[in-house]
């Protein structure tokens, strides 16, 4: 466990000093997620998420999620999606899908806030590499639904996952935002409770 600390604080220091370079780069993000499951049947289970903060370099702003995720056939579960932004004072309403074939599964989010219209879409699509080592591609955008705004990213990632209790997702994105396309680096912590 020291040496997943130790990781993870290099790769919080190395994302923190790219984000210095302001005009090549767009600044790096961290952002911690905690995860829980209550399994209902074979094909669903409840499912709750918290987000302390989009992004932890910006401070706090919490996020929940509660979502019912059920198995449509086998290779594809969906999962609507009730959440609250506290930073925000808004609610979110989503639809989740999830398919896995063989060694490839994907997880694609997609969320409308209420009463600022806001929106955001995140998609994964990976191939398990080893049970541990997930390589693919991914997208993560936010915008607003009322005004068509958005930014948006796109690049690789590696997602490692360590003990079934916490996984890595580390992310290099093209990103578009404030008009500049830029790249960016981003660092997930996923925490699995129960």
């Amino acid at each position: 466990m020291k040496k997943v600390f130790f990781i993870v604080l290099s790769l919080i220091f190395m994302l923190s000093t790219t984000a210095k370079a302001e005009d090549t780069v767009h600044p790096s993000r961290v952002r911690l997620l905690i995860h829980g499951k209550l399994p209902i049947n074979e094909t669903s289970d409840l499912k709750v998420h918290f987000i302390p903060a989009g992004n932890l370099k910006n401070g706090v702003s919490p996020i929940t999620y509660l979502n019912y995720n059920f198995q449509v056939f086998d290779g594809l579960w969906l999962a609507p999606t009730l959440g609250w932004s506290s930073g925000k004072d808004e609610g979110i309403l989503g639809m989740q899908f999830s398919p896995a074939f063989g060694n490839f599964y994907g997880w694609f989010d997609v969320e409308m806030n209420y009463p600022n219209y806001g929106a955001y879409f995140f998609g994964q699509a990976e191939y398990k590499v080893l049970p541990a080592i997930h390589f693919g591609v991914e997208t993560e955008g936010g915008g607003n639904w009322e005004e068509w705004t958005w930014d948006k990213g796109f690049g690789p990632n590696l997602i490692v996952n360590l003990n079934g209790k916490m996984q890595l997702d580390m992310a290099f994105h093209y990103r578009e935002e404030n008009d500049k396309v830029l790249p960016q680096l981003f660092l997930r912590v996923h925490l699995f409770m129960f």
